[in-house]
């Protein structure tokens, strides 16, 4: 029988039993993002305290549920907004908890599938080098004999042929892998798993630590690709530590906050900008003349060469102070008098810090992210309102 766990973000959970394979994989595998520590009061139970991942670990005798402190809609409309799916994110607005949210992510992916399947999987042509005792193409006679010096049956032969087995599919495939132990529990999804799956056995597979989704160009050929591509570059940055350890002893499924929350608010304050205005995502820069001290700002509002603001994003306050102490750092070594750290509203009240013997001004300013969808998205419109004024 599971134990079945949950707490919320950022919150601890008293006197829980684990198994001892569950709590070396948790002490191993989850540091920090789950600590795990021996209780006091009764030294055979444990201790959980979360942090700012959350989603569903599932081990073989425990399921942990992390829950956010956002709501699940508004969750949702985060997701899609990172990852470019505002037509999906319709589909799944009304998700009551982070479980739901996780299983219907996953079946969007397999339905997004099984749709690219009927479709036709997209095939390339591959130059192919091989020695084999049947010529195929051409011989590589500069290779022949250094390759095959004795068994000159075999021949060193370079052909062109047509495969499935392109970057596109084995992303996918990984995607398809890493989610296989979830699919195998959920009756929803075995069945569908299992129809998809054969139809990547041609394709090679890949090490996350090798993909570069940049190398990922859309046209017209590949357009039907765009949403199982996002949804498996969602499941795989989910997957972690899985795939950067290269092991599938247990599927999880987890979500940054800190670092969800700072590529939304680039992508939203993107959306708001207007034709003269430019932001910067976390572009390296110097603080000093002699380049020892590096920095890099999380946004950068220009319009022309001018920098109208330093924007940092930051999910949780830990030290009020040294944040203030490094976005006046930001915009000194830029040259701006608007530095704005980003919070979301439970953190802290927005207000305004005037430096002394300077022009410079840094805002507090809360987003609204434990209300509506339409509140969140004003609180960012609010902050371009501000900076232009």
């Amino acid at each position: 029988m599971k134990n079945f766990y949950q707490l919320p973000e950022h919150s601890d959970l008293l006197s829980i039993d684990l198994s001892d394979e569950d709590l070396r994989i948790l002490l191993s595998s989850f540091i920090g993002k789950l600590d795990v520590t021996t209780n006091i009061y009764s030294p055979s139970q444990y201790n959980l305290r979360s942090h700012q991942y959350v989603g569903i670990i599932r081990l073989s005798e425990t399921e942990i549920i992390i829950e956010p402190k956002t709501t699940t809609n508004n969750l949702s409309y985060i997701l899609s907004t990172v990852y470019k799916l505002i037509d999906w994110q319709n589909k799944i607005s009304s998700c009551s908890s982070i479980k739901e949210l996780s299983l219907l992510v996953l079946l969007a992916f397999l339905d997004s599938l099984k749709v690219l399947i009927n479709q036709g999987l997209n095939q390339n042509y591959q130059e192919i080098k091989e020695s084999s005792q049947t010529i195929r193409g051409r011989i590589d006679f500069a290779n022949q004999f250094k390759e095959n010096p004795v068994h000159l049956i075999q021949h060193s032969c370079e052909y062109t042929e047509i495969s499935i087995d392109s970057l596109e599919n084995q992303v996918l495939k990984l995607a398809l892998t890493e989610i296989s132990a979830i699919c195998k529990q959920e009756k929803e999804l075995i069945n569908l798993f299992s129809q998809i799956y054969p139809y990547f056995n041609l394709v090679k597979s890949i090490s996350f630590t090798k993909i570069n989704f940049e190398q990922l160009i859309f046209n017209r050929l590949n357009a039907h690709y765009k949403l199982p591509l996002a949804l498996a570059k969602m499941i795989l940055e989910f997957s972690s530590p899985n795939l950067k350890d290269g092991l599938k002893q247990f599927p999880t499924f987890l979500i940054d906050m800190n670092k969800l929350f700072e590529r939304y608010i680039a992508e939203e304050l993107k959306g708001f900008c207007q034709h003269d205005l430019q932001l910067d995502y976390q572009t390296s820069n110097y603080l000093d003349i002699n380049q020892q001290l590096k920095i890099i700002p999380d946004l950068i509002l220009r319009r022309a060469d001018q920098v109208l603001a330093i924007i940092d994003t930051k999910y949780q306050i830990h030290e009020v102070n040294n944040n203030y102490y490094q976005i006046l750092a930001y915009c000194l070594a830029y040259q701006s008098c608007q530095g704005i750290l980003i919070y979301p509203n439970w953190e802290k009240e927005n207000n305004i810090i005037y430096i002394k013997n300077s022009s410079v001004s840094i805002s507090c300013v809360g987003i609204v992210l434990d209300k509506s969808i339409k509140e969140l998205k004003s609180s960012i419109e609010q902050i371009i309102n501000s900076i232009l004024k």
